[in-house]
């Protein structure tokens, strides 16, 4: 979807910033990422950055990626869906950014390096839980990684990047030292889909029902006819997980 890759990602590290192209970004980014643990927050894990920009971006070379995954992270996504009234928007995007988790940990075997960082100390997921919800989640799973870095697992802080989609989260992990790269959005009037890789229409049909629990599709064969109307649910009750991982979608038809 050419939509998706409407996005600019900079290097707070050293300034530099380019825009998403399929010509020139991938080599500009593996340069930038070669040897390194990218190391994402929250955000970018819910807008599923991972799955559906950089690995088709990058292709075959998303092999060369080094993945390391907060717990906090999938903690807070955790927390949210917890709290999250049941059928809620918030409750349905927890669970999708649960799908995003699953994807890393299920494309590694056959990708890129993928792990969890190590097990966190008791007091450390006590204190982000009494807190989180409480605009320090960020500050909490910086400490994690900054953690991780102590003991060796990510090496020194030039060999780590924190991949995030919130600005402040980007200027306060260099304000502490942490390298990262922070991805902002273009502003776009239209989304086009190519004819080559239709796959991408399902993938914008599912994240537009996960968003909304239930859209409706009109079947249009000429002029201002409806040859058929359908409702598409991304979540209803009793859905199970391997409905999740699999993207299954309900389908009714209209009455």
């Amino acid at each position: 979807m050419c939509g998706a890759s409407r996005l600019k990602a900079s290097f707070s590290a050293d300034g530099e910033e380019k825009e998403l192209d399929a010509d020139n970004w991938k080599p500009w980014f593996l340069e930038k990422v070669r040897g390194k643990f990218l190391i994402p927050d929250t955000n970018f894990i819910n807008r599923h950055y991972a799955s559906k920009m950089l690995c088709p971006m990058l292709d075959q070379d998303s092999t060369k990626l080094i993945f390391r995954l907060p717990r906090l992270v999938v903690l807070e996504i955790e927390r949210r869906g917890n709290m999250a009234k049941d059928q809620s928007k918030e409750k349905r995007l927890a669970f999708f950014a649960a799908r995003e988790i699953n994807f890393l940990r299920a494309t590694a075997g056959g990708g890129f390096d993928f792990e969890m960082l190590p097990n966190i100390d008791a007091s450390l997921m006590t204190s982000f839980t009494e807190k989180a919800g409480k605009q320090l989640t960020d500050m909490w799973i910086r400490k994690e990684i900054h953690d991780a870095m102590t003991t060796g697992m990510l090496g020194r802080s030039q060999d780590v990047v924190f991949l995030t989609c919130d600005l402040m989260n980007a200027l306060a992990a260099e304000a502490e030292g942490l390298p990262s790269c922070y991805f902002s959005r273009l502003t776009q009037d239209k989304i086009f889909i190519d004819q080559t890789n239709y796959g991408k229409i399902f993938d914008l049909i599912l994240a537009t029902a996960m968003m909304f629990e239930k859209i409706r599709l009109d079947v249009v064969l000429t002029a201002d006819k409806i040859y058929g109307s359908f409702f598409l649910r991304g979540m209803w009750t009793g859905k199970t997980t391997s409905q999740w991982y699999s993207d299954c979608i309900e389908v009714s038809k209209v009455a």
